[in-house]
């Protein structure tokens, strides 16, 4: 089922036993993902598949991914295989108007001076994080 924000937080409620599913990239997951979110990349089939057979199928799902296309293949995929409770995000988490979890909790500072953009064009832009083991990410900008 397709559902707005809202309906999908409010449909938590009505449930004692759910799980929220991000099926992004392991990637996209790092760059931040919605709280007590698990990560089940649904491009990668032979995992994708693993992970649904180590589900109960009578628990409630609540899935995402960037724009809502892949979690919605998702719950298809999934209701052909006898989950009976799966929630389609609406808009993914493009469209989440809500707090995000990423790999590194430090703030986020992102720095787009004049030699990095000699450097590397206006598609690129560096995410420096305060985290000793995460120092400076290149990432491609939407």
């Amino acid at each position: 089922m397709d559902l707005q924000q809202q309906q999908w937080i409010d449909q938590q409620a009505d449930f004692n036993d759910f799980e929220i599913l991000d099926v992004r990239t392991p990637d996209e997951y790092e760059e931040g993902h919605i709280s007590q979110a698990t990560l089940l990349d649904i491009n990668d089939a032979p995992a994708f598949m693993a992970g649904l057979n180590a589900r109960n199928q009578d628990k409630a799902y609540f899935v995402y991914c960037r724009s809502g296309a892949r979690s919605a293949r998702a719950c298809q995929v999934m209701a052909q295989y006898g989950f009976k409770n799966t929630f389609n995000l609406l808009g993914g988490i493009m469209n989440w108007q809500g707090p995000i979890e990423s790999a590194c909790s430090a703030p986020i500072t992102y720095l787009m001076t004049e030699a990095f953009y000699n450097l590397f064009g206006n598609t690129n832009v560096f995410r420096l994080l305060s985290c000793s083991w995460f120092p400076v990410t290149r990432l491609k900008m939407r």
